[in-house]
């Protein structure tokens, strides 16, 4: 149906499995399934019994019609909300590490604190994974790559975490 280098959707009518993977994620709408595909594998999701989807553009434009009406409340504003609140939820898991830090290296350091500096420990990872997500949009980056820097933001913020002191 439609292909890019990051996303490839494909319908197939008989339910061979013998497309080549050109793209990081893959949907395949088979008969009876639908396979979702990419470099980690393929997760197989049956349809429902009574379930019929049609392929054509009146039953594709009412099934995603009421998507995107919202403006204040978008996938880039989701995604945003989503990142702050993962930021936040890092940081009050971790500012226990940075206050017992503080704490054998004899700082006065507050509750209020050691949560505001585990917050900052994670901002070095951010542009780092900002930067690779902007490369991953140049083509600069595959996604293999991207998820080793996904990996390396928590390493990078770990170690942040440790020499804060």
């Amino acid at each position: 149906m439609a292909s890019g280098s990051y996303l490839t959707f494909i319908l197939a009518a008989d339910d061979r499995a013998d497309w080549a993977a050109s793209s990081g994620l893959r949907f395949e709408f088979h008969k009876r399934n639908l396979q979702v595909c990419s470099v980690f594998g393929c997760a197989v999701v049956d349809y429902p019994k009574d379930w019929k989807v049609e392929f054509q553009s009146p039953g594709i434009g009412a099934m995603v019609g009421g998507l995107g009406t919202d403006p204040a409340w978008n996938h880039s504003g989701r995604s945003r909300a989503g990142l702050l609140i993962g930021w936040a939820l890092r940081a009050s898991v971790f500012f226990w590490v940075v206050r017992l830090i503080a704490f054998f290296n004899d700082r006065d350091l507050k509750l209020a604190g050691s949560w505001r500096l585990a917050a900052a420990t994670a901002m070095p990872g951010a542009l780092l994974l900002t930067a690779g997500i902007l490369l991953y949009g140049l083509g600069a980056l595959d996604l293999i790559h991207l998820l080793i820097l996904a990996v390396l933001r928590l390493v990078l913020g770990s170690v942040y975490l440790i020499v804060c002191r």
